[in-house]
Protein backbone atom coordinates (compact mmCIF):
# COMPACT_ATOMS: atom_id res chain seq x y z
CA UNK A 1 0.00 0.00 0.00
CA UNK A 2 1.25 3.50 -0.82
CA UNK A 3 0.91 6.04 1.97
CA UNK A 4 0.46 9.80 1.94
CA UNK A 5 3.81 11.51 1.99
CA UNK A 6 5.28 9.08 -0.50
CA UNK A 7 6.20 10.72 -3.83
CA UNK A 8 3.45 8.91 -5.73
CA UNK A 9 0.62 9.98 -3.43
CA UNK A 10 2.02 13.45 -2.84
CA UNK A 11 2.09 13.94 -6.61
CA UNK A 12 -1.45 12.58 -6.87
CA UNK A 13 -2.77 15.09 -4.33
CA UNK A 14 -0.85 17.89 -6.06
CA UNK A 15 -2.25 16.77 -9.41
CA UNK A 16 -5.83 16.95 -8.11
CA UNK A 17 -5.13 20.37 -6.56
CA UNK A 18 -3.93 21.65 -9.95
CA UNK A 19 -6.98 20.18 -11.69
CA UNK A 20 -9.24 21.97 -9.21
CA UNK A 21 -7.32 25.24 -9.41
CA UNK A 22 -7.36 25.23 -13.22
CA UNK A 23 -11.02 24.27 -13.59
CA UNK A 24 -13.35 27.00 -14.75
CA UNK A 25 -16.27 27.82 -12.44
CA UNK A 26 -18.52 25.85 -14.80
CA UNK A 27 -16.21 22.79 -14.76
CA UNK A 28 -15.45 22.82 -11.03
CA UNK A 29 -18.55 20.86 -9.88
CA UNK A 30 -17.74 18.07 -12.36
CA UNK A 31 -14.08 17.95 -11.30
CA UNK A 32 -15.18 17.81 -7.64
CA UNK A 33 -17.55 14.93 -8.47
CA UNK A 34 -14.75 13.07 -10.25
CA UNK A 35 -12.45 13.56 -7.27
CA UNK A 36 -15.02 12.14 -4.87
CA UNK A 37 -15.73 9.20 -7.17
CA UNK A 38 -12.04 8.26 -7.37
CA UNK A 39 -10.96 8.85 -3.78
CA UNK A 40 -11.78 5.33 -2.57
CA UNK A 41 -9.24 3.79 -4.93
CA UNK A 42 -6.54 4.81 -2.48
CA UNK A 43 -5.61 4.04 1.11
CA UNK A 44 -7.44 5.82 3.97
CA UNK A 45 -4.75 8.46 4.49
CA UNK A 46 -4.84 9.48 0.86
CA UNK A 47 -8.63 9.44 0.87
CA UNK A 48 -8.57 11.91 3.78
CA UNK A 49 -6.20 14.23 1.91
CA UNK A 50 -8.41 14.13 -1.18
CA UNK A 51 -11.51 14.80 0.95
CA UNK A 52 -9.75 17.85 2.43
CA UNK A 53 -9.18 19.13 -1.10
CA UNK A 54 -12.85 18.55 -1.88
CA UNK A 55 -13.93 20.51 1.20
CA UNK A 56 -11.57 23.38 0.40
CA UNK A 57 -12.72 23.77 -3.18
CA UNK A 58 -16.40 23.15 -2.37
CA UNK A 59 -16.20 26.06 0.07
CA UNK A 60 -14.63 28.24 -2.62
CA UNK A 61 -17.39 27.27 -5.03
CA UNK A 62 -20.09 28.17 -2.48
CA UNK A 63 -18.43 31.52 -1.78
CA UNK A 64 -18.36 32.33 -5.47
CA UNK A 65 -22.08 31.57 -5.84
Amino acid sequence: MIYYGSPVIKNLVEWWRKELENASPEELPKVLDNLMAERFQYNPETTKELEKLHEEFSAKLKQAA
